[in-house]
């Protein structure tokens, strides 16, 4: 499912349907600024050593039990942990545009260039190549895959890929 990273780990609420549907919400925008492959977890049930990093959504400012256990033992395995940044920290790239809320960089000029601008972008999680991708659910995961991939899986599985929150 990811062929050209290592996929990353949200943590955050996840005790209710709503808490939930923000969390997938806050995933598909990691996805999309980021480039990475995103993993919502909805429980500890998993290995954090399984994930390039542990993003972390705190919207209310309170540490949710789930992500509070996931995010130690992320600290603890070694495993690079990103925390939500401050709403007064987003910045848009200054070549696209895209509003950077995830994790604003800011090179030795204090401009703001989001990953597709600086070249860092994975590509498509599906084949590989560095092109335009878009955040695509693939399996309850977010994945950033491209236009051809896309239709490709829809011909195959006769399935259309959700590529926004409801």
């Amino acid at each position: 499912m990811y062929a050209s990273s290592t996929p990353a780990l949200l943590v955050g609420p996840c005790a209710t349907p709503a808490d939930v549907d923000d969390l997938r919400a806050y995933g598909f925008d990691v996805c999309d600024q980021m480039g990475l492959s995103v993993v919502v977890a909805t429980s500890d049930d998993v290995d954090v050593r399984d994930f390039s990093a542990v993003y972390v959504y705190e919207p209310t400012g309170r540490v949710a039990p789930v992500a509070a256990l996931l995010e130690g033992e992320a600290y603890l395995h070694g495993v690079p942990v990103v925390r939500q940044q401050s709403v007064f920290q987003a910045a848009a790239c200054d070549a696209c545009a895209q509003v950077q809320t995830i994790a604003t960089v800011r090179n030795e000029y204090g401009e703001v260039f989001c990953v597709d601008c600086r070249g860092l972008a994975a590509g498509c999680a599906h084949c590989g190549d560095d092109t335009v991708t878009r955040p695509v659910d693939v399996d309850g995961a977010w994945a950033p895959i491209c236009r051809p991939c896309v239709e490709v899986a829809e011909r195959a599985t006769g399935r259309t890929y959700a590529e926004t929150v409801a």
